[in-house]
């Protein structure tokens, strides 16, 4: 439509109109077209007056709707008002160029659980260890049902703090796990396949990591000998007790003790009873280097018991979290526990900070701030702990299993019985 055509339907008028007290006012009036909606508006001023017409007459005559004007100076208002003084300075070309590059449709925001599925798809075309990829596919699937109902867009450095401070207060890896996520998600990862970014970049990357000998001495809690007794005790009921000697009496971390034990060049092959001595791989160790753990007489005599068998037996993660329900409240979150047990009272035998450093790979700084003053039992009652003092024991795991199947299968019987004297209106408890 020419601009004289659009003049025909559009032909603002200005007439000079008085209020009751004689204050003068110019009235500006109009049809709008196309749907014939009735403009007027009251000015105080002719100069105001001939501009609102100026620009309704300009927004009839452009490819810049009245409503898009309108939007348009309430954007300039807003953002002269904002108390983002950043965003304050800037103008309103940035402001829309920077929104126009960073938008994303909230409706085209896949759920979490699809991207965590992305990611760990990635991570097993990876071909991480099996123990590694459980690990990482354990945790994503707990984070994604954790966060089920928040777009991820959403997620802030604070949401991820909380969740990893309240959530896993002694696992440190979960912090560089979510990073590794939201690095694929910003397309920031070292290797992806992503095509497309869904976040402009990692919400959590600014979290610091904190050291080891940063954490509160509180965080640090020891067992003494006889709560290591009951512990071994409860683990022989879940067939554990090979896995929770090996971390009293060796001080490794449970990561170190699945990768030692879940692989068949390590395990037996590395650990030399003659000599009394354990060789830690680097592959194996935290700290990737190498590493010798001193077989003191008390392990000598559970490896002399449980020789030849896997100390890391089926179902460990679970069994791990039963047994150490015998121990006080206060002490069964703390996974490293027993490896802070073992090197606390290694500092009461040993002679020097160094022999310490080289079994548990921690430096003298950590040793001093951590484990220096916990112990107030008489070391000789945890280095005396031997397969005589606990006197209850692992089954091998065939006849653990083969045991385990005889009471399921008793139990069913059982229960089968049970229906059966119900649906007959017999008595259920029998002699």
């Amino acid at each position: 439509m020419q601009y004289r055509d659009k003049l025909k339907f559009l032909n603002p008028t200005v007439q000079r109109y008085q209020y009751p007290n004689g204050n003068p006012y110019w009235l500006v009036a109009c049809t709008l077209p196309p749907n014939g909606k009735r403009y007027r508006k009251k000015h105080n001023t002719e100069i105001s007056a001939n501009e609102d017409r100026a620009r309704l007459i300009g927004a009839y005559t452009s490819t810049v709707t009245l409503a898009e004007q309108e939007d348009a100076r309430a954007a300039v208002l807003h953002l002269k008002n904002s108390t983002n003084e950043d965003a304050k300075r800037s103008n309103v070309l940035d402001a829309v160029k920077f929104f126009c590059e960073r938008y994303r449709d909230p409706n085209k925001t896949l759920p979490l659980g699809t991207y965590v599925d992305e990611f760990l798809a990635e991570k097993r075309a990876d071909n991480l260890r099996p123990p590694t990829l459980s690990e990482l596919e354990r945790f994503m699937a707990q984070f994604a049902k954790d966060f089920s109902g928040l777009n991820v867009r959403e997620f802030t450095k604070d949401d991820a703090e909380t969740y990893l401070t309240k959530t896993y207060p002694a696992n440190r890896n979960r912090k560089a796990v979510l990073n590794q996520f939201f690095n694929f998600l910003a397309q920031t990862a070292q290797k992806t396949n992503r095509s497309e970014k869904v976040l402009e970049s990692n919400p959590i990357r600014l979290i610091r990591r904190r050291r080891q000998d940063e954490r509160d001495v509180s965080d640090v809690k020891i067992l003494d000998g006889k709560e290591a007794v009951a512990l071994l005790k409860r683990a022989a009921k879940f067939n554990a007790q090979r896995l929770f000697l090996w971390l009293l009496f060796t001080g490794m971390r449970p990561t170190e003790t699945v990768k030692f034990w879940s692989d068949p060049k390590f395990g037996w092959a590395s650990i030399n009873l003659p000599k009394k001595v354990i060789l830690v791989s680097p592959s194996v160790s935290k700290t990737r280097s190498n590493r010798k753990i001193r077989i003191r007489p008390n392990l000598a005599a559970w490896l002399e018991h449980y020789k030849g068998q896997n100390f890391l037996t089926k179902n460990w993660r679970d069994k791990y979290g039963w047994a150490k329900d015998v121990l006080p409240e206060e002490k069964r979150g703390i996974s490293d526990i027993c490896r802070h047990t073992f090197i606390s009272y290694l500092a009461r035998v040993t002679k020097g900070w160094v022999e310490i450093e080289q079994q548990a790979g921690n430096t003298k700084e950590i040793q001093m701030r951590h484990y220096l003053d916990l112990v107030h039992d008489d070391p000789k009652k945890f280095w005396g702990i031997t397969p005589s003092t606990v006197g209850v024991f692992d089954l091998r795991e065939d006849e653990y299993s083969r045991r385990g199947n005889l009471n399921r299968r008793a139990a069913i019987l059982v229960n089968r019985e049970k229906i059966r004297r119900k649906r007959n209106g017999e008595p259920i408890n029998t002699a």
